[in-house]
């Protein structure tokens, strides 16, 4: 559909599944991303990323052709582990070779040896999360070093994610009034 004008789906498609396995498992990484997630990654940090890096996922997944279909949030979670990782890494001055086989292992795993699953999105999620990680750090390099741990975000910050939220809702609800309509 997004061939035929109806781009709110590169949004509205993170929040759809085909599957309550797939549900379950997304709730299940959510839930297991908060071990890895830094301290300074608060809410609006977090879903600033998933936004993003799920709609890079997405905007990679039209590569494939219009009859390709793809749902689901694990192009988001896949970047904000990646980011969660690579702003380890930038903050460290190195990369653990634990968490990048953990991370490979992941990827590999939910992508390839899974049916159904839409790994260019996760791909394209990494890509995002590794570039935004070590980004987010940079630009709280200097406020850590002179305040501390900054855990806050910015009024802007913080007003910007929540229209995006407000965006994608709306577009949810104008897709699924257009889908139970037509």
């Amino acid at each position: 559909m997004v061939y035929s004008g109806a781009y709110w789906q590169l949004f509205t498609s993170i929040f759809v599944t085909d599957s309550f396995l797939d549900a379950a498992f997304n709730a299940i990484a959510v839930l297991v991303l908060d071990f890895f997630l830094p301290d300074t990654m608060n809410n609006t940090r977090y879903f600033g990323i998933f936004l993003s890096t799920a709609l890079l996922g997405n905007i990679l997944t039209l590569a494939e052709g219009a009859n390709y279909a793809s749902a689901g949030a694990s192009g988001g979670i896949f970047g904000v582990f990646a980011a969660a990782f690579a702003y380890n890494w930038a903050e460290n001055k190195r990369i653990d070779l634990s968490t990048l086989v953990l991370f490979v292992a992941l990827f590999v795993g939910s992508s390839f040896l899974t049916a159904n699953v839409n790994w260019i999105a996760h791909l394209g999620g990494s890509i995002g999360g590794f570039i935004l990680g070590p980004l987010l750090y940079d630009s709280l390099k200097q406020t850590r070093e002179e305040y501390g741990l900054s855990a806050k975000s910015s009024f802007q910050t913080r007003l910007i994610v929540v229209l995006i939220i407000l965006l994608m809702v709306v577009g949810s609800t104008i897709q699924f009034i257009l889908f139970v309509t037509s």
